[in-house]
């Protein structure tokens, strides 16, 4: 059986164009996402797992697109979005936008 971690990275890259991973790539293409686990809590019969998702691009106007895309995915999902997308940084090459999600999966 898969995590729940393993779930949504299957999940987003069979719904996207780019690749999905949990760490960037070494080799870097031009655009791609990156799922972090962040924290979450449990019950008794569910867990509440927090992931705060990057979407990668050489353009903001590309990055903001992807985390839209992303957005679209994770609602897909049945997943809340618990933070908005935001623009979260440049690296010289690269543009990146956040959002943050809660899945809710029964134990």
């Amino acid at each position: 059986m898969r995590s729940v971690l393993e779930e949504v990275v299957a999940h987003l890259s069979s719904a996207l164009d780019v690749g999905v991973s949990t760490e960037v790539p070494a080799e870097r293409p031009s655009a791609f996402v990156v799922v972090d686990p962040v924290g979450g809590r449990s019950t008794l019969d569910a867990l509440h797992s927090d992931y705060a998702i990057q979407a990668w691009a050489t353009t903001y106007a590309d990055a903001e697109a992807l985390i839209r895309e992303v957005c679209d995915a994770m609602r897909d999902l049945n997943a809340t979005v618990y933070a908005d997308p935001v623009p979260l940084g440049y690296d010289g090459s690269y543009r990146w936008w956040q959002a943050t999600f809660t899945i809710h999966a029964l134990w």
